[in-house]
């Protein structure tokens, strides 16, 4: 049906439409600026331009609403130009309003179309609609913001110029949206290689004659035939069509198991240049238990290196192929792989991989240095080859080569509905592919089910929602489905999309929810491995009950493997939601936002901003608050804020519930931090004590996964800094022991660099300098690693403070200053004012008088401003010999009494 049908039929049509929303920015402060009359003359001239223009590039304005239009293409006839033909008009349209700026939001989806049939006033509704509406909403002044589906068609023609690509939550859309703004095109040619590869025979000639190679196009065009008429035994396949496209590193994974057919992991890689740790990140490939003493961005990148080198051994046989097909779907870790194996491939190696159009992978083709090649469709004469005469009429086999443009799986399609008598041809891939699966008949709704479940399928989870695996045998007869191991899988992608949304929204969220369900009830090793899937089955679901919970662990799971991106996705799902897991999802999210942006980042900032709104609500669960409260105050104390975290000890005073002996150990674990940093040193030591009291091993030794940080360890390494300062290195040293053989007994690996660098620090400057050295090698070592790239940073700051403690030179002193550059630029900036102090005490030395007064008085404002107490004797002291030097007695003397007075403070020796 090419036109929208009459209101008078009661007829409504389906139609795919690219919807475009445009107005005047700032419209409100014009029109006060402007007055009645010349603000209604603008809109008018800007309705008319935006006429013009949608109109030049085949579109149609269906309304004007104050002061924006709708428009839509594609009303009068259905291809991927319409999307082209609609990001273009916008782009002129924005550019063309520079006077007055104008914004615009696009998007391509499902409307139901009435109207009359020359289409003059044509009626579109659905949630696509508004949909276009809120990404318009999110355009700045002068932008054209677009959808990924929107961006999908328009990649198989021309390659827009996009910015900003993200994931956003909108308002009434239970998934998020992502989308770009798109500054510019750059039109596709049909084929970006030389003459000489056109049709596809020329082409698989080409490929299997060597070279690495893209091969780009829409989908149904045969990509992955293509790669399946390579025919090479010897190729390593992979393939991002899976179901989990979140989860890292499936496409290897499948690939690893299929490699180790039973093998013994160790045994299989023996012999293959793999290190110990490599080869233990292979086994995390494959679902298996992780080291936990290795920090999760070092584990990660061990999965990255350890698939990549085994892969280049393997490609080293037999002058090896990789082919991997659709890599428009890979997630982020497996194009990293991808990228370290290019920079290792072996000679005579090479690769071949297929992708729809996309910005980002054409990028990493470049990375990758492979050839583009984008695959044409086929021409008319190859178009009738293959659908053949079939029994089909002269007109019929006409009217299917027209529509089809081409597409193989179209023509398939087409051919195969017009076989079973369907009478009139779909307009759409999806409408023929959707009569296709009504033509199951009873088979169809266990088809439906299936595509609930993914792209692939077994007969258990097939079970689990009640339909019939017996029915799969008439889909695979009919080419729908194929046999993958002992389940079933769509043939092509579109045909599972085609599949899932026949089902009515209501009854697609019940089947997602009985999957879920039916998942955390008969597969726990999947959702221990997968946790994401069932988190997205639950958000499919709208499960606002299980939703939460679910993302909860999604999120938890990417933050332990240093999936900051995915981390930081399901968190916010689980934040978003109200209830139990909020406060929590909120603690977390910050902490994945930090890590991955550092502390100085203003989206950081936010984040903690909204998590000590949060844990103000006053029936904000009680743990959960506890470990709210505990980040915030990391996060200020990290930032140098001493004084300011003392609101946090006197809340976690009140919250703490006095029987609870986790969240008194938390209470106290910050507390005895406050009184360290702040030199009130026997606040510290009541806090160590009263926790020594609480602490249960076998009850609390867990806690850091939790919050990071052992307690124990915690009140550990602060006795090392207070029992240095005050003399006693008998006590330091063996609070340093007792913290590191706690931490080994633990097992918390990874806390091990901080106690080495922190307690290094607390010997350095009571003597034992080769101790503290030695310490700090070992922390550093350690931190290198694993991969910690906090505790690297720290490390090598109190490293050149050693050094020019010991033996100031210039190039020290530039070294530890560019340190702190970084220190502060991640926010940093705990006990700045001593290292400031101690580059002045080496500019002094050096003969800077004026650089040692600067950096001097700065370290002691800093003192101020901030409440930092345990190191301001030392500081003080160092401002006075300055002054002396300068022939300033009488501010040098109070220097040196302030020193004392903190010295008295804290009770320490040392500097006396």
């Amino acid at each position: 049906m090419d036109d929208c049908s009459s209101p008078d039929q009661q007829a409504m049509d389906r139609r795919i439409l690219t919807l475009l929303f445009a107005d005047l920015a700032g419209s409100t402060e014009l029109a006060e600026r402007l007055g009645l009359e010349a603000f209604d003359a603008l809109l008018s001239g800007f309705h008319r331009r935006a006429a013009q223009v949608v109109g030049r590039h085949g579109g149609q304005v269906l309304q004007h609403y104050g002061d924006g239009i709708l428009a839509c293409f594609g009303l009068a006839h259905d291809g991927e130009d319409a999307a082209l033909a609609g990001v273009s008009a916008a782009l002129e349209l924005v550019d063309a309003g520079s006077e007055h700026a104008i914004r615009a939001g696009m998007h391509s989806g499902s409307v139901l179309c009435r109207g009359t049939p020359d289409h003059r006033q044509p009626q579109i509704t659905g949630l696509d609609v508004n949909l276009t509406a809120r990404l318009q909403g999110l355009a700045e002044p002068g932008e054209v913001i677009v959808s990924q589906a929107t961006l999908d068609f328009v990649q198989r023609l021309a390659m827009p110029l996009i910015e900003g690509k993200q994931a956003v939550v909108v308002k009434g859309v239970r998934q998020p949206v992502t989308m770009a703004r798109v500054t510019g095109l750059r039109r596709l040619a049909r084929l970006a290689q030389p003459a000489q590869l056109q049709g596809r025979k020329t082409l698989l000639d080409a490929l299997e004659k060597g070279g690495n190679w893209l091969i780009s196009g829409p989908p149904g065009l045969g990509k992955s035939a293509l790669l399946q008429a390579l025919g090479d035994n010897r190729a390593i396949r992979v393939s991002a069509r899976g179901n989990l496209q979140n989860s890292p590193l499936l496409p290897f994974a499948d690939w690893l198991g299929q490699w180790l057919a039973g093998r013994d992991l160790a045994d299989a890689a023996a012999g293959r240049g793999l290190t110990t740790d490599q080869i233990s990140a292979l086994g995390e490939v494959m679902g298996r238990t992780a080291p936990d003493w290795l920090a999760p961005a070092q584990r990660r990148a061990n999965r990255i290196a350890a698939l990549a080198r085994l892969l280049a051994d393997e490609l080293a046989d037999d002058s090896g192929l990789l082919v991997f097909d659709d890599l428009h779907g890979a997630d982020e870790d497996s194009r990293q792989v991808l990228s370290a194996l290019a920079g290792q491939l072996p000679a005579g190696a090479r690769m071949v991989a297929t992708s729809r159009p996309d910005a980002e992978v054409a990028v990493l083709a470049g990375t990758l240095g492979l050839q583009r090649v984008n695959l044409p469709p086929l021409t008319r004469v190859e178009a009738a080859a293959l659908i053949g005469d079939g029994g089909l009429a002269e007109d019929q086999t006409q009217q299917i080569l027209d529509r089809a443009e081409g597409n193989p799986l179209f023509l398939l399609s087409l051919k195969a509905a017009a076989q079973g008598g369907q009478a009139g041809l779909p307009q759409t891939i999806e409408a023929t592919l959707q009569a296709l699966i009504n033509a199951q008949g009873p088979g169809k709704d266990s088809l439906l089910k299936a595509a609930v479940i993914g792209r692939s399928f077994a007969a258990t989870q097939l079970d689990w929602l009640g339909a019939d695996a017996g029915a799969m045998e008439g889909a695979l007869r009919a080419g729908l489905i194929e046999q993958r191991g002992e389940g079933w899988r769509f043939v092509h992608g579109l045909l599972r999309d085609a599949a899932y949304h026949m089902l009515p929204g209501g009854r697609r969220h019940s089947l997602h929810q009985a999957f879920a369900l039916a998942m955390e009830a008969r597969d726990p090793a999947g959702v221990q491995r997968f946790p994401e899937t069932l988190a997205d089955h639950y958000l499919a679901a709208e499960d606002g009950a299980n939703a939460p919970r679910a993302c909860l662990g999604a999120g938890l799971s990417f933050l332990q493997r240093a999936d900051f991106d995915l981390a930081i996705h399901y968190l916010d799902q689980a934040a978003q939601r109200p209830g139990g897991h909020r406060l929590a999802a909120l603690t977390y999210l910050a902490a994945a936002r930090q890590q991955k942006l550092g502390f100085a980042h203003p989206d950081v900032g936010a984040a903690y901003a909204l998590l000590e709104t949060e844990a103000e609500i006053p029936d904000g669960g009680g743990l959960e608050r506890m470990v709210a409260l505990y980040g915030l105050f990391a996060q200020r104390m990290i930032g140098g804020e001493v004084q300011g975290c003392h609101e946090f000890i006197q809340r976690m005073r009140e919250v703490a519930a006095p029987d609870d002996a986790t969240q008194q150990i938390l209470r106290l674990v910050n507390e005895s931090a406050f009184g360290l940093y702040s030199g009130r040193f026997s606040l510290s030591e009541q806090a160590n004590a009263t926790l020594r009291e609480l602490y249960d091993p076998a009850v609390h030794g867990h806690l850091f996964l939790q919050v990071g940080a052992d307690p124990l360890a915690s009140i550990l390494s602060a006795e090392v800094h207070i029992h240095a300062q005050r003399g006693d290195l008998a006590a330091a040293k063996a609070a340093l022991a007792q913290g590191l053989a706690h931490l080994d007994r633990l097992g918390a690996q990874q806390q091990l660099p901080w106690l080495h660098i922190f307690g290094a620090a607390g010997l350095f400057f009571a003597g034992p300098s080769d101790l503290a050295r030695e310490h700090l090698a070992k922390g550093l070592a350690l931190a290198d690693r694993q991969g910690a790239g906090f505790w690297q940073l720290i490390g090598r700051i109190w490293e050149q403070v050693f050094s020019i403690s010991e033996t100031p030179t210039p190039e020290g002193v530039a070294a530890l200053d560019a340190l702190l550059g970084h220190a502060c630029a991640i926010g940093a900036e705990l006990q700045l004012p001593l290292y400031r102090a101690i580059v002045a005490q080496a500019h002094f030395v050096l003969g800077a008088a004026e650089a040692a007064d600067r950096d001097s008085e700065a370290a002691c404002r800093l003192l101020g401003q901030r409440g930092e107490g345990q190191w301001a004797g030392l500081i003080w002291r160092i401002r006075g010999n300055v002054l002396l030097a300068q022939g300033k007695a009488e501010a040098a003397a109070k220097a040196q009494n302030l020193a004392k007075a903190y010295d008295e403070l804290t009770g320490a020796l040392i500097w006396h």
